[in-house]
């Protein structure tokens, strides 16, 4: 029962162990990057900007390293921070850090956005999106107001860029010749259109049990409506409309960069994960959100998956895995060929999935996913985890050829032992003591190998102590033909005994040639 209940908690935990590529292997940096509307210089951008955000956020805790860019009209500061940070709470730290230095911004800056990953990083998922019916400029408004923010709520995703195809602005081209007659600046341009373009609460009113909310509309909601607005007045009194000094477009900016599907431009779409997110996790929500999209839209677009990396992480899991595999089947052919009994060779090979399995239920409480690291620690052990089993075992027989009587045998070759076998895998496992004292970000990428071998060896120890002998007390192991109870010379000099005894003669006649190759190598 005991076994049957590891066996079932190790199979629902591999259910829920997370798959990627290293444990440990994203870096803990959170971005800010804040964008100015109209324009200004990097000069500006720097003081204004991101010397206020660097001062405000310079105490976060466990900060490592901090660097800033300042661009045209564009500020981003970029901090790291010290392997093993618990990034979901420096977020937050961060967010409360940057509030305070909000309101010594600028008021022309647009939203800042705060996420969970750095700009060096390469995109997840890269999308291509075309149409057989829309212009790129179209399928680009579409995107930005549709899909963009789909992909945004996703779990785990820190930003989407969007490339190719002109973004819509409504341009106000102003008559320098007119402002001049009027004595109208750009500056009282620019604070008049910003003013007027606003939705405020203006206050409430209650009636009763009810209370309402008063508001003053005054966003634009169409171009007329923005040159029907008044910028100044003459000399007799009457208001200029902004129309009579400027044009207004419905027009597109000029292009800032190109996408390209087999020489057709296109819009392409670029999903970065946050930090600590899940990279095969990502990517598969990603795309189920797109596939939601396409199902539930009306819009003529089509998405192909141009990069997706999660498919390069399942190709280097499923090697490890074909390599831990092979070494199980190899492992089994070994046994057999020792031991020329199946129940014999079964019964040893007990050992490998019963002790894989229950590794699976500790990776699962140590929150330790599945990646090369972990499934490396248990391939390369694979042959280890039956020395054990074939330590208990041979001590069985040899304690049957001694004359006692099945049970008993049992019971004695097991009991006799398990100080060797325990001394023996402490000897295996204390190689791994000197990682907790080596730079954190190497321990955070080595333990889960590790981890997975400790946990698989000591598994293997006690399957073997345990339910060995118990399984052998359950089925007869001890035939009385072509079997290992079999102790007469003859057999003993025949086969791979034969083999391996002519090996030895012949090495201790050579010993010292041996002996100088060894200190060669």
């Amino acid at each position: 029962m005991l076994l049957s209940g590891l066996m079932l908690m190790g199979v629902i935990s591999l259910t829920r162990l997370q798959v990627e590529l290293y444990q440990g292997s994203a870096h803990g940096v959170i971005s800010i990057l804040t964008r100015v509307r109209g324009g200004l210089s990097p000069e500006e951008v720097e003081k204004q900007i991101t010397k206020p955000v660097e001062e405000a956020v310079a105490t976060v805790s466990h900060l490592k390293t901090m660097y800033s860019n300042s661009r045209e009209a564009e500020s981003r500061v970029t901090m790291e921070f010290e392997p093993g940070t618990d990034m979901n709470f420096a977020a937050l730290e961060v967010r409360e850090k940057f509030s305070q230095a909000r309101s010594k911004l600028p008021t022309e800056i647009e939203k800042p956005v705060i996420g969970n990953y750095s700009e060096s990083e390469s995109a997840i998922v890269i999308l291509s999106v075309t149409s057989k019916s829309k212009t790129p400029e179209q399928i680009r408004e579409v995107v930005d107001n549709q899909v963009k923010p789909l992909l945004a709520r996703v779990d785990g995703v820190a930003s989407v860029e969007v490339y190719g195809g002109r973004e819509r602005k409504i341009l106000v081209e102003m008559d320098r010749d007119k402002m001049y007659a009027h004595n109208i600046s750009i500056e009282r341009v620019m604070d008049i259109i910003g003013s007027a373009n606003l939705d405020l609460l203006a206050g409430s009113f209650e009636a009763g049990s009810t209370r309402l909310s008063i508001r003053t509309i005054g966003g634009f909601k169409t171009v007329e409506e923005i040159g029907d607005i008044g910028i100044g007045t003459t000399p007799e009194g009457s208001i200029i409309p902004l129309k009579e000094i400027g044009t207004i477009k419905d027009a597109y900016t000029e292009p800032q960069d190109y996408a390209r599907l087999n020489l057709t431009q296109n819009v392409s779409v670029q999903v970065k994960k946050a930090g600590s997110a899940n990279t095969i996790k990502v990517a598969k929500n990603v795309k189920g959100a797109v596939n939601y999209y396409r199902d539930t839209s009306n819009e003529d677009l089509q998405f192909t998956v141009i990069t997706d990396h999660a498919k390069s992480i399942r190709r280097a899991i499923d090697d490890v895995l074909e390599s831990m595999y092979l070494g199980v089947v190899l492992t089994a052919i070994v046994i057999f060929l020792f031991l020329r009994r199946i129940k014999l060779a079964l019964l040893i090979l007990f050992a490998i999935p019963t002790s894989v399995i229950t590794t699976f239920i500790f990776m699962d409480l140590f929150g330790i996913s599945l990646n090369i690291m972990t499934l490396t620690g248990i391939a390369t052990h694979i042959g280890m985890l039956v020395d054990s089993s074939i330590v208990v075992l041979e001590n069985i027989f040899k304690r049957h050829e001694e004359g006692l009587a099945p049970r008993e045998a049992i019971v004695a070759g097991g009991e006799e032992v398990w100080l060797v076998l325990v001394a023996s895998t402490a000897t295996t496992i204390v190689v791994f003591l000197p990682i907790i004292f080596i730079d954190k970000e190497i321990q955070l990428i080595y333990q889960g190998l590790a981890f997975t071998t400790t946990i698989s060896l000591l598994s293997a120890l006690l399957i073997s102590l345990g339910f060995v002998p118990m399984i052998a007390s359950k089925i007869n192991i001890f035939k009385s033909s072509g079997n290992l109870t079999e102790s007469s010379a003859e057999k003993r000099k025949s086969g791979m005994y034969g083999i391996y005894r002519k090996i030895v003669t012949e090495a201790f006649k050579m010993k010292y040639p041996l002996l100088l190759i060894v200190f060669m190598l």
